[in-house]
C-alpha cells in the first residue's frame, strides 16, 4: 500500500512524514494504554501509543463481547439421504460463484468510529482521515497526484495494516503531525451501545515520551 517514486532507473519507495513512523527510529512508548470508549457490550482501545518526532503511532483495537453460544439439542434422523443426493452435494461444493452484484456484508467493526482532535480544534476521523482544507487526500497521493498535506492546517490519521473479524478489529494507525498541545481520542460504536466518549493525553506526557525517542543506530 503506498506510492512509488521513480529515481532514474530505480523504483524506490519514498515514505512521506505523514504516512507512518519514520524509518530507523525507536519511538518513546507511553506507559499506559487508553480505553477510549467502553460499555458492557464492547470497547474501543488505543494501545502501544508511541511518540516520534513526526507524529504518534498506536494500535487501534475494538472488541465486542461474544454472545453466549446456544448448543441445540441433538436430534436423530431415522432416514438417511439417498446416495445420489450425497454425491450431488459433494459435487456442488466449491462450485457456487458469487453473483455479479455481490457486495460484502457490512460487519459490526466497520461501524467503529474513532477520531483524534488537536488542542487547536483540528480533527481527523478514521473514516475521514484527513482534516483541514485543501485538495490533499490519501487516495489522491496513492494515485500519483502531486498533493501534500500542510502541517499548519491539516491533520492526517493514516493506517497501514489491520485485520479482524465481525467482533474484533486491530489497525496500526499514525497521527501526523506531532501535536504541539494535548491530544484527545474520541470513540463511538453503535453495535456496542457506545455514544461518543473521549479521553485526553496531556502534552507533558507526549513531550516526555518524545524525549525518549531516538534513532536506531549509534551516533
Amino acid at each position: 500500500m503506498g506510492r512509488r517514486l521513480s529515481r532514474g532507473e530505480n523504483d524506490e519507495w519514498v515514505q512521506p512524514d505523514w504516512w507512518g513512523p519514520p524509518d530507523g527510529w525507536v519511538g518513546g512508548v507511553l506507559p499506559f494504554d487508553l480505553v477510549v470508549a467502553q460499555s458492557d457490550a464492547g470497547a474501543i482501545l488505543a494501545e502501544d501509543i508511541t511518540v516520534y518526532p513526526t507524529g504518534i503511532g498506536f494500535e487501534l483495537r475494538a472488541l465486542l463481547r461474544p454472545e453466549p453460544i446456544v448448543v441445540p439439542e441433538p436430534t436423530l434422523s431415522v432416514e438417511s439421504p439417498a446416495t445420489e443426493e450425497i454425491e450431488a452435494a459433494e459435487l456442488s461444493i466449491g462450485e457456487v460463484d458469487a453473483p455479479a452484484d455481490f457486495e460484502r456484508e457490512v460487519m459490526p467493526t466497520d461501524r467503529v468510529c474513532l477520531a483524534i482532535e488537536f488542542e487547536d480544534g483540528r480533527r481527523a476521523e478514521r473514516n475521514d482521515p484527513v482534516g483541514g482544507p485543501g485538495d490533499f487526500t490519501i487516495l489522491a497521493f496513492q494515485e500519483g497526484r502531486p498533493v501534500h498535506p500542510d502541517p499548519a492546517v491539516n491533520v492526517v490519521l493514516n493506517w497501514s495494516s489491520g485485520g479482524g473479524s465481525p467482533d474484533s478489529l486491530r489497525e496500526s494507525s499514525f497521527i501526523w503531525p506531532l501535536p504541539t498541545g494535548s491530544l484527545r481520542f474520541m470513540g463511538s460504536w453503535v453495535d456496542a451501545g457506545l455514544l461518543e466518549q473521549s479521553v485526553l493525553i496531556d502534552h507533558a506526557v507526549i513531550e516526555e515520551a518524545l524525549g525518549r525517542a531516538h534513532p536506531g543506530w549509534r551516533d
